[in-house]
């Protein structure tokens, strides 16, 4: 690839990443927003907050992983493959000391 097709490239990645970061950021907004409208009724006669909470999350759910994507594929571009390869192999690594932590504290003794 060419250095401006690289630039150009590079461009389009960061500012589709600053889109999903705002999407991400408004379904959030729009979670809040419902919790805090059903709580102050009491969380009585709240369906439509009720919706508007479950459609924000499944979606600050799918931005959230096409949001992770691009981030991976800036890596590149921001560090350098080598340093990207690194970043990676820490994340997983930090994802499996994690999952493994989450695994292990629901297997307690019990009396």
């Amino acid at each position: 690839m060419s250095a401006p097709d690289r630039r150009r490239e590079h461009a389009a990645l960061e500012a589709e990443y600053q889109r999903l970061d705002t999407v991400q950021d408004l379904m959030f907004d729009m979670l809040s927003a419902a919790g805090d409208t059903s709580a102050a009724k009491g969380f009585r006669d709240n369906d439509f907050e009720s919706s508007r909470t479950q459609y924000a999350a499944r979606k600050h759910a799918e931005v959230y992983v096409e949001k992770s994507a691009v981030w991976d594929r800036l890596l590149d571009y921001r560090h350098g493959s080598e340093m990207a390869v690194k970043i990676r192999a820490e994340i997983a690594a930090g994802r499996a000391d994690r999952e493994q932590r989450e695994r292990s504290r629901g297997i307690e003794r019990s009396r």
